[in-house]
């Protein structure tokens, strides 16, 4: 069984990217927009279905809604020649899909759980917005070249962790969230990281000495940002009795299965670009 179970993840995994590298080709254009829009519909989907608000129209149109926009908003100029900050603009479109589901939680007498509403509200925005920062990143400057580190943090240190897990594994990480992961395992996926952004930078990037430290430093952050956003999936799944968002993905499971770290690494990334612009 783990013999087959590992095949099919390997499998789906080459499947997976060889889908995905006409996205990633093609990053620059529309398509790029559309795929976001697609996978941040799709994510909303899995979060309302876990959190059993799927069929109450009320509070799903909205966050379909957000999560068909943002990642449009985010090249607003760019798409539709707005004379607008891309940035704000998809702050306001947040900020007014969450007073939007309040007012419906208020109006609705008592039939829309607040408590339940507003996680739903919260995990659905932090989805939108970590799909929409893989845009935001390809659009800064380099980013054509810089945003495919979102991807190689999330999945090196996704299969490093789980190698690394399987052969050296004996001390569990937080057995309460995830019973499987290990220190080891943590470790693994970590200096495998490290190993993989300085190849990806050797062969990909032209950078100077300063980068090539700065980039090295970043690697074990990006990292362990990955595996909280891992980490913070199975939390929720376990909090609300579930073994997978979807079944999209066989092997995988949903999107936000498969893109628990991709969210998170790419909001931290475009955390530390905004920090690194101010200074």
């Amino acid at each position: 069984m783990g013999e087959f179970l590992l095949r099919t993840r390997i499998i789906t995994a080459i499947i997976g990217l060889i889908l995905i590298l006409p996205i990633l080709i093609y990053s620059d254009t529309v398509v790029f927009n559309i795929f976001m829009a697609a996978l941040s519909v799709v994510a909303v989907y899995e979060f309302l279905k876990c959190t059993d608000e799927l069929k109450n129209n009320a509070v799903a149109v909205p966050a379909y809604i957000m999560a068909a926009l943002i990642p449009f908003a985010i090249r607003a100029e760019k798409l539709f020649n707005l004379s607008v900050d891309s940035v704000k603009l998809c702050v306001c479109i947040v900020l007014i899909y969450i007073f939007v589901s309040f007012v419906i939680s208020v109006f609705s007498k008592g039939k829309i759980d607040i408590i339940k509403a507003s996680f739903s509200s919260l995990m659905c925005v932090y989805a939108v917005c970590g799909l929409s920062s893989v845009i935001l990143i390809r659009d800064m400057n380099d980013g054509a070249v810089f945003y495919p580190l979102i991807f190689v943090a999330a999945w090196s240190t996704d299969i490093f962790a789980y190698f690394s897990g399987m052969l050296f594994g004996k001390h569990k990480l937080i057995p309460d969230v995830s019973p499987k992961k290990t220190v080891e395992g943590a470790i693994g996926g970590t200096v495998g990281n490290i190993v993989c952004f300085v190849l990806y930078s050797v062969l990909v990037l032209e950078l100077t000495a300063t980068q090539y430290i700065f980039l090295i430093v970043m690697a074990p952050f990006a990292s362990i940002v990955s595996q909280i956003g891992d980490l913070l999936m199975s939390l929720v799944k376990r909090k609300f009795g579930i073994k997978d968002f979807g079944k999209l993905l066989p092997g995988h499971g949903g999107i936000l299965d498969r893109f628990d770290s991709i969210i998170a690494v790419s909001l931290f990334l475009s955390i530390v670009c905004g920090v690194m612009s101010l200074i």
